[in-house]
């Protein structure tokens, strides 16, 4: 008696594997340093933005300490005796100094193509944002094709950035009124 589908993006629309595809640094931030530490944070998270870092830097040897993590927002800890902040862009800023405009830039457009933009601070300065791909799966056209003519609704929400979710519902095929990003786990 089901007449409406939900579904989540990454891991059920795409194939879930997720490499870095470009980073952008704040003016005089280094990328790389963001990146190693950013890897040392993720390295035992199971979240496959985490594992896009961890694989993007190779597997740390070191090991991050006050490690916290906040569902649907990121993770944030102590590398080297540095305070490091990785998750959503918006969640990130709000637990620095402020943010330059080159960031805010990227994130959107990272997100606009579809990429899920991750932000990265260093004791409490916006250092760094990285994109992370996310290919669809090959099977997930037809597949939601297959839903509508059996007469379902289609709908996707996810946790990721609202026009990355938007690019996503766009080539698939699926009304915007139906796609909704920025959704955290418990909503």
């Amino acid at each position: 008696e089901a007449d409406t589908v939900v579904l989540d993006k990454t891991g059920t629309l795409t194939d879930g594997r997720m490499p870095l595809v470009e980073t952008v640094a704040a003016e005089g931030m280094d990328a790389d340093d963001a990146l190693d530490l950013a890897a040392v944070l993720e390295a035992d998270v199971i979240h496959p933005i985490a594992t896009a870092l961890v694989a993007a830097r190779g597997c740390p040897v070191q090991k991050a300490e006050a490690f916290e993590a906040e569902a649907g927002q990121g993770v944030s800890g102590v590398v080297d005796g540095r305070a490091v902040i990785v998750g959503k862009p918006t969640w990130v800023w709000a637990q620095t100094d402020g943010v330059t405009e080159a960031l805010p830039a990227a994130v959107e457009r990272f997100a606009r193509s579809g990429y899920a933009p991750v932000a990265i601070a260093l004791g409490g300065q916006p250092t760094a944002v990285c994109a992370i791909g996310d290919r669809l799966r090959e099977d997930a056209p037809a597949v939601l094709r297959a839903l509508e003519a059996a007469g379902l609704t289609i709908h996707l929400c996810s946790g990721d950035h609202p026009a990355a979710v938007a690019a996503v519902a766009e080539t698939l095929g699926i009304p915007a009124e139906r796609a909704q990003g920025g959704i955290a786990p418990e909503e």
